[in-house]
């Protein structure tokens, strides 16, 4: 597991043993979203909720903000 980024009190994690597609586990106050990270075509978008409606909003701004960075990430870990 790496951690990738930190924004807001949110961490953004990318399992080295993960599989496809392209996704983040993103976690805050002991909670978790999973988001898929798209592509150049496609936006983040979720796979998985476990915290509130609005913290995972917040998650998946970010993870549109940061999408080529996230994916440049998740190709370093996963070749």
């Amino acid at each position: 597991m790496a951690e990738v980024w930190r924004q807001d009190g949110f961490a953004f994690r990318i399992y080295s043993n993960d599989h496809n597609p392209s996704h983040v586990h993103v976690f805050k106050a002991g909670r978790v979203v999973i988001i898929n990270l798209g592509d150049s075509r496609t936006a983040p978008s979720f796979r998985e909720n476990k915290m509130s409606t609005r913290d995972a909003k917040r998650a998946l701004a970010i993870v549109a903000q940061k999408q080529s960075y996230l994916l440049r990430k998740w190709r370093e870990i996963h070749g």
